[in-house]
């Protein structure tokens, strides 16, 4: 099992005298709600912030949304970002964003251990140790279902992701004995026909997956989770393909299909929450040292976890089976199937280029160069100039390569995130022209939208390294 003591390049946010015991995303992944309980009052009081997670000194830009007397186990954002769900004992706090109006609900006997929202933004789901679930509107607060009884206390509970309006969402519900010290301990599959679970058996915690019907659940595989010790707190996070799990002071990384996909990374101190950005793009772990922790995960996973395999890369435009085998790295398999693209349609411009990026990726430069310029006089693509300049920069041949790298960024949109790690490539790539290389940094650094900032300056700081040996 490979760990690391800790990612490089995380985002820490101060959490000054509260312990973050729930963090979410809001819908556009740049920001994170997080449910903070204060730790010098013995767990009475606490507040809801909400903090970007891009710039310096995050800490002091966070809003205080709710501050209370009261004790606050959890918070929950809508899919629209116009609703905050709190859990404060056997109550449900809602809250509008904007406004800051909304409604209380006090329907439970007992404290509230589990809380979820559906994905049309307009119910909410509460389970409790009171050994029920309710199911209440979110503008006004009535019970809309429920209560659903329950053998023990209910500590999880989720809607399924594949709701439409003639198809309302079903729910995940996991009851226990109280052992999960955590507010998402479950969650779906893409296609809501799996559940994932952490939970804490007599071997030890464990992720598992059971295949879900509206009449019974299936299990189907589970995997131990490494965790220093199995009292501490756990939960699990999902974007539907790939599952993160904590548990005490370490995180774990699976596909859906059980493979593990990342290393377990180790923290000094307890985990307390979790939750994956709808973007995919980040990870926030509320930290029991009284912080949270956001990392990139491409600095964590590699590109083809990441990537929804229905997704593409910008200016690209292949079919399923090349796509799939070149994000893996499969170029002889990759170039195969482009081959056989290129036996229906002759005359593919962009079958052409692929096919050259390919063959440099394999180190076949010459052959790279022609195939590229071949699609260019089929048609002028910027992907057939990209493919030109990076199989001449493997040749060594760094002017020609320059000039094919300066026809592209002059037709191409800075914000391009992915298209910007592209260029970063060829830039890394160049062993003579570094001067230039930070020149045309410094460029795109000065068109850059935010999200593509951190990929530019990481670019410029490697080359002007590098310049300096």
């Amino acid at each position: 099992m490979t760990t690391i003591s800790r990612t490089p390049k995380s985002i820490d946010i101060d959490c000054p005298a509260t312990l973050p015991v729930s963090v979410t995303f809001t819908s556009d992944g740049k920001k994170i709600v997080s449910g903070e309980r204060y730790s010098n009052t013995g767990g009475i009081g606490g507040r809801i912030r909400r903090c970007p997670i891009q710039g310096e000194n995050l800490d002091k830009k966070a809003k205080v949304l709710v501050d209370t007397t009261d004790g606050v186990d959890g918070a929950i954002v809508s899919k629209d970002g116009q609703w905050i769900m709190i859990m404060m004992g056997n109550r449900v706090v809602v809250r509008n964003t904007t406004t800051n109006e909304g409604v209380e609900v006090c329907e439970h006997a007992s404290g509230v251990r589990a809380i979820d929202v559906s994905p049309d933004s307009t119910r909410f789901a509460s389970g409790s140790e009171d050994k029920t679930v309710r199911v209440f509107s979110i503008t006004t607060g009535l019970r809309v279902l429920g209560p659903l009884q329950h053998k023990n206390s209910v500590v999880g509970v989720k809607f399924s992701r594949m709701a439409t309006a003639s198809r309302p969402p079903h729910m995940g519900i996991l009851s226990g004995y109280g052992m999960l010290a955590a507010c998402t301990p479950l969650g779906w599959s893409s296609d809501s026909q799996r559940v994932f679970v952490i939970a804490v058996t007599p071997t030890g915690i464990q992720c598992q997956c059971l295949g879900a019907s509206l009449t019974c659940l299936a299990p189907l595989w589970y995997q131990s989770v490494p965790a220093s010790d199995d009292s501490t707190p756990c939960s699990l996070a999902t974007n539907g393909r790939f599952i993160v799990c904590s548990a005490g002071h370490s995180l774990s990384f699976w596909d859906i299909s059980s493979k593990k996909i990342g290393p377990t990374i180790e923290f000094q101190d307890s985990i307390l929450s979790i939750a994956l950005s709808s973007d995919d793009n980040y990870l926030a772990c509320g930290m029991n040292d009284i912080k949270i922790t956001v990392h990139a995960l491409r600095n964590i996973l590699l590109l083809h976890v990441i990537l929804d395999p229905t997704s593409r890369l910008p200016l690209m435009d292949m079919n399923n089976d090349i796509f799939q085998a070149w994000i893996e790295q499969k170029f002889y398999e990759a170039e195969t199937s482009v081959c056989r693209e290129m036996g229906d349609n002759p005359h593919h411009a962009h079958a052409f280029a692929y096919r050259a990026l390919l063959q440099a990726h394999m180190n076949q430069q010459h052959i790279a160069i022609k195939r590229a310029s071949q699609s260019l006089a089929f048609r002028p693509t910027i992907i057939g100039h990209i493919a030109k300049a990076v199989a001449l920069v493997g040749q060594g041949r760094h002017e020609p390569a320059f000039e094919a790298f300066d026809i592209v960024f002059c037709n191409c949109g800075a914000g391009e995130t992915r298209f910007l790690l592209l260029i970063r490539a060829i830039l890394l790539f160049v062993s003579g022209k570094r001067e230039n290389a930070i020149a045309r940094v410094d460029d795109l650094i000065a068109v850059a939208d935010d999200s593509a900032k951190y990929n530019c300056l990481q670019a410029r700081s490697t080359i002007y390294q590098r310049r300096h040996r």
